[in-house]
């Protein structure tokens, strides 16, 4: 059901429910804005309340002038009515503001036209410059206009006093330089299921919502999803929304988030690397794979699920099929794929999320093979790391930490797996000789032996094996995941003296040394001074005892000594409670 405002005939403001756009004649236009800061915004509520007390113009001042000016546009454009989704939806009914949510896209889809309100943007812009208003408006940051942008068919930009500035098609090259959208995806050339999940995402990457569950919720419809809103679940919405589009769409970029590693050399083509981080240093070659590729340290980096439409800003990427797979890394592995095997299967079971990957074996992790490509055409892995501990069935982690920094996604080329090798990383070899090599045990003594190589890369006419096999990754919950970052056992930490402490410090006639300004941080490691009060019997200020901050295995701790006393005994050391 469509609630609808205002009629604009005859000069009434009315509301009315449809049940579908067909039912109003020369279609409806919608209206597309930012929501005031200063909650100024008139409600359903408000115009039912107005409604009730006799007023039916939409000249009315105290309709509000967003509504007021929309309906005139409106007017003179000829539509009959028009839809506002703060007078037009009843947020005090769960359920209303549950179908408004699912159904959202579709409406704005269904239009019209869509009045794209830019309030921050003046009359007498100039869209082109640099760093003009237009640019810069808050329109393209929020999450919610993303969909309003990319769902009607017309739409019209608006400044600040409703002077109409283009349509989307006209303005759909500098909107591509605003957003990143392709101009093709904005004049609805392309339909939306071309485009990857990753893709997709990274247009939200840079958006925010006052609510956090909004930054899934205002993506149901480019994904063409539905789910119930759950206002309070946090960023689990973020993850169910994931679940949900793994279900219905086939595509190996919804697992390709976060950084990418790339070593120095790897850009074949010599250009520079602006998508993602890289090292610029070549690493030493090390015999220990365990002192350079470790698993990542926070919990949330080795989930196969992002926490949010932030970690897909790299999201250039493609969809490839198993066939064009095979065909990339021929040189590199040998892949075996029963035509009777799917190789798209995921769902989340209590065991974790279970998974059918092409599958490398190899230590310290493995990789996972996606069946897609970043923006320079190389095909991505994802590092799999097998979880400690006797689970049945066994569990893996995803990500990997490289000489400390965390990535998510490994490139496959010849110069990476080459570079993983000078880091410790072999894959596991099968006696399969490559295409036009040599039969297997030609190419050394030391394979017949019985012994396995190191690497594909450095042992002629063989390569590691890759077939599809069915895995599960851990499923890791972001409300319970590790969320502050790990400080270094020698990074310096703030520490906050609060205001309480010199209070109940005052009580046992105690006081710092110092006097530090309350609730304010001071740095760790560092020593914090506790004096005794000056009193008539004690005019000296003696020292009571000392806290002493630092870091231990990345946490911060503490240690109370007292000084010596009277009779020369040592300071006696005392833990503190952290």
């Amino acid at each position: 059901m469509v609630r609808t405002s205002s009629r604009i005939r005859r000069g009434s403001a009315v509301l009315r429910c449809f049940d579908s756009h067909w039912a109003k004649r020369k279609g409806y236009a919608i209206l597309s804005h930012v929501w005031a800061r200063d909650h100024s915004e008139k409600t359903y509520a408000d115009i039912a309340a107005l409604h009730a007390e006799g007023v039916t113009s939409y000249d009315d001042p105290r309709v509000g002038s967003k509504i007021r000016e929309s309906v005139r546009v409106a007017k003179e454009q000829g539509y009959g009515w028009i839809w506002n989704d703060t007078c037009c939806i009843d947020k005090r009914s769960s359920s209303e503001l549950d179908e408004a949510i699912n159904s959202m896209f579709r409406w704005y889809a269904e239009a019209a036209v869509c009045f794209a309100y830019l309030q921050d943007v003046p009359d007498d812009c100039s869209l082109e410059e640099t760093n003009s208003h237009f640019r810069r408006s808050i329109w393209f940051t929020r999450g919610w206009t993303l969909q309003e942008l990319l769902a009607p068919h017309f739409l019209l930009f608006f400044s600040e006093n409703w002077v109409c500035h283009g349509t989307k098609t006209g303005l759909a090259s500098l909107v591509q330089e605003i957003t990143g959208i392709e101009a093709e995806v904005l004049t609805l050339r392309r339909p939306l299921q071309d485009i990857s999940v990753a893709r997709r995402m990274s247009w939200a990457s840079g958006r925010n919502t006052t609510k956090p569950e909004d930054r899934a919720y205002s993506l149901l419809g480019i994904f063409d999803v539905s789910m119930p809103t759950i206002y309070g679940e946090g960023s689990y919405a973020f993850r169910r929304l994931q679940v949900k589009i793994m279900k219905h769409h086939p595509d190996h970029t919804l697992f390709a988030w976060g950084d990418t590693w790339r070593p120095a050399g790897i850009d074949e083509t010599g250009g520079p690397n602006k998508m993602h981080k890289s090292h610029t240093e070549p690493r030493p070659k090390s015999r220990n794979a365990s002192s350079l590729l470790t698993p990542p340290l926070l919990d949330l980096d080795k989930s196969i699920f992002a926490r949010s439409p932030s970690d897909f800003q790299h999201g250039a990427m493609t969809i490839i099929s198993p066939s064009e797979l095979i065909k990339r890394v021929k040189d590199i592995f040998d892949i075996t794929i029963p035509s009777t095997t799917p190789v798209y299967e995921h769902a989340v079971t209590s065991s974790g999320v279970r998974c059918r990957f092409i599958i490398v074996h190899g230590k310290p992790f493995s990789l996972a093979l996606l069946l897609c490509a970043d923006d320079s055409q190389k095909c991505m892995a994802l590092p799999l790391w097998a979880q400690a501990g006797d689970n049945h069935p066994q569990r893996y982690l995803t990500g990997v930490s490289i000489v400390g920094e965390t990535y998510r996604l490994i490139p496959v080329c010849r110069a990476t797996v080459a570079a993983l090798n000078d880091l410790g990383w072999a894959a596991r070899m099968d006696a399969k000789p490559a295409s036009g090599s040599p039969k297997a045990g030609v190419s050394g003594a030391g394979h017949r032996n019985g012994a396995t190589p190191r690497s594909g890369i450095s042992t002629p006419g063989l390569l590691p094996t890759a077939a599809t096999q069915i895995i599960y990754i851990a499923n890791i919950h972001p409300s319970f995941a590790q969320s502050c970052t790990p400080v270094l056992e020698h990074e310096p930490r703030q520490v906050c003296i609060p205001s309480w402490l010199v209070t109940h410090l005052s009580i046992y006639q105690l006081e710092l040394e110092d006097s530090p300004h309350l609730d304010t941080a001071i740095e760790a490691p560092s020593e914090l001074h506790i004096i005794h009060q000056k009193t008539p019997q004690a005019p000296e200020r003696k020292l009571a005892f000392t806290i002493h901050f630092s870091q231990c295995v990345g946490r911060l701790t503490a240690l109370v000594t007292f000084p010596p006393d009277a009779h020369g005994a040592p300071a006696t050391p005392a833990p503190a409670p952290r």
